[in-house]
């Protein structure tokens, strides 16, 4: 049997309208800097690094039994991580972020996948390979409400890192 093995992680997709939003916030914010793809613009949830296919069935099966309602989320910083230089735009940790983001996590370590200590920092990464961090000419706020979550895989390209959706939660519509 063939096993192919995959980079996985859960996350908030974020609404279309809002990533445009943002990107072209951070052009005008950040003047002459090359960013992030507005298509990879996401949430991380759980990172849970290399599955294989067997894995990746698992995940998506205990993950469609998540019990989550519609919720808001706003952007509320600006911050930096010094290790990988990743400049970002934070979010507002609601508790209903993070019980999705427990629930993301809890799974992943029923099969030993995702191991990442640091506590959880809900963000949009907006620049890699950062030497120090960007001060913004303009800030501004975001708000996107939350209707469902996703399974992603990570691939790498000769353009650079894509993120592609397997599969989709819905929220609980109530």
């Amino acid at each position: 049997m063939i096993r192919f093995v995959m980079r996985l992680f859960f996350a908030l997709d974020i609404p279309y309208s809002t990533k445009i939003a943002i990107h072209n916030w951070r052009e005008k914010a950040f003047a002459n800097r090359t960013g992030i793809p507005v298509e990879n613009f996401h949430i991380t949830l759980s990172f849970m690094g290399q599955a294989s296919n067997q894995q990746c069935e698992s995940l998506i099966e205990q993950a469609s039994q998540v019990n989550f309602s519609e919720f808001l989320l706003t952007t509320s910083h600006l911050g930096y991580f010094s290790k990988p230089k990743v400049s970002w735009l934070g979010i507002e940790p609601q508790p209903q972020l993070v019980k999705l983001q427990s629930s993301c996590k809890d799974i992943a370590q029923r099969y030993q996948l995702g191991h990442d200590k640091n506590p959880f920092t809900p963000h949009i990464s907006l620049y890699r390979h950062e030497k120090e961090p960007p001060a913004p000419l303009i800030e501004e706020v975001f708000q996107f409400t939350v209707h469902s979550f996703g399974l992603f895989e990570s691939q790498s390209t000769p353009s650079g890192v894509r993120y592609h959706c397997i599969e989709s939660f819905s929220a609980n519509r109530r």
